[in-house]
């Protein structure tokens, strides 16, 4: 009935997190134009994972989602942080502006400030970024330079007219602190909100549906049927 009268989707309680990370996902897609597989252009970004160590992960993220406040995203490499600043961004109230992602320690560290605040030729991405998000991975591969800057910009920057910046890591910030390769300012304006995601081995059970996720992307990009998911080898495992 409700669906009827115009809403885009109901939930039933008592509900997790995910299905309604799920939902809020799907409408933010729905009102960009149309729902699209998470791995296509302009696709709405979309975690998996039921497991407590996700369920938790969902949770803090929709508290960041609802402030405005820089985040810090740490975790292993190929835990999803860059992901979940993606989620964190279409779940916010900057989702129908742009959310503008570079890897800091995939530029030359001569052209990273270029990059970010541009040349008179060219606008950087802090301004392409306008009032949506600028998402840094790799936050600890910028230079004494980029870091000062960036330092600068979030302890002066009129917070209504810029972008709301996300940035991540897979290195101890604190050591690089300790031995003066990283700032300690940055470090404590960057992690006004933090998430950490869990490493694989904290969430084995998510194995299977994490391999019927990514089976199904496969398969829309391919056009052909989902490849199942044989539940027998997850179990040998």
């Amino acid at each position: 009935r409700a669906v009827q009268a115009g809403a885009f989707d109901f939930l039933v309680k008592p509900f997790a997190l995910d299905r309604v990370t799920d939902v809020v996902a799907r409408a933010v897609a729905d009102r960009a134009g149309a729902a699209l597989p998470d791995d296509a252009e302009g696709a709405a970004p979309v975690l998996v994972g039921a497991t407590p160590a996700m369920q938790a992960v969902f949770s803090r993220i929709a508290s960041l989602a609802a402030s405005d406040a820089p985040v810090l995203v740490t975790g292993a490499p190929g835990t999803g942080k860059t992901l979940a600043a993606r989620v964190i961004h279409a779940l916010s109230c900057r989702a129908t502006a742009g959310c503008v992602t570079t890897n800091l320690s995939a530029l030359a560290p001569t052209a990273v400030d270029a990059e970010l605040w541009g040349t008179p030729a060219r606008p950087g991405l802090i301004a392409a970024a306008g009032s949506g998000t600028l998402v840094l991975d790799a936050i600890h591969a910028a230079s004494p330079t980029v870091q000062a800057r960036l330092a600068r910009l979030l302890e002066t920057d009129d917070a209504a007219r810029r972008a709301r910046l996300i940035a991540t890591t897979d290195v101890d910030l604190d050591r690089l602190v300790v031995t003066g390769a990283f700032r300690a300012d940055l470090l404590d304006r960057l992690r006004a909100a933090t998430l950490v995601m869990p490493h694989l081995t904290e969430r084995l059970d998510d194995l299977e549906v994490l391999a019927a996720h990514f089976l199904g992307r496969q398969a829309v990009r391919r056009g052909c049927a989902r490849a199942p998911v044989v539940t027998e080898a997850f179990v040998a495992a």
